[in-house]
């Protein structure tokens, strides 16, 4: 007979209480943050660029087969493949608005879940 994942294993339940004071600190810094955000010191779009090997080399990639069709092109193919960029360029733009609207409403969504204004979080293992 085959037993359960968590009848293999003991089940170990953490509990995690916040101080008095490590809550106020946690309320003086998200205070600072929606200030920096509001102010627009802290930009969303702003994000500092990928520096991974497997991004450089499929970015080189890219641009060496965009580079050889671009060669290919006649000057009205050229102009419509520019135009053809630019569109691409406004639907990503729109993608990670969206992304970043879904992303935020998510944290938010999670923070309501793992609060618990009765007592402490708990969080199995």
């Amino acid at each position: 007979m085959k037993r359960g994942f968590f009848k293999d294993k003991p089940t170990r339940i953490y509990i995690y209480e916040v101080k008095a004071e490590e809550q106020h600190e946690r309320m003086i810094k998200m205070k600072s943050i929606m200030h920096d955000f509001y102010f627009g010191h802290i930009s969303p779009y702003e994000r500092p660029p990928i520096q991974t090997r497997e991004y450089r080399e499929l970015s080189d990639k890219i641009e060496s087969e965009e580079e050889y069709f671009i060669n290919k092109m006649s000057k009205e193919d050229y102009e419509r493949f520019e135009n053809y960029k630019e569109l691409q360029w406004q639907l990503n733009t729109l993608e990670d608005v969206y992304n970043f609207s879904h992303g935020f409403k998510l944290a938010l969504f999670m923070k309501e879940i793992f609060s618990d204004e009765d007592g402490p979080v708990r969080c199995r293992d």
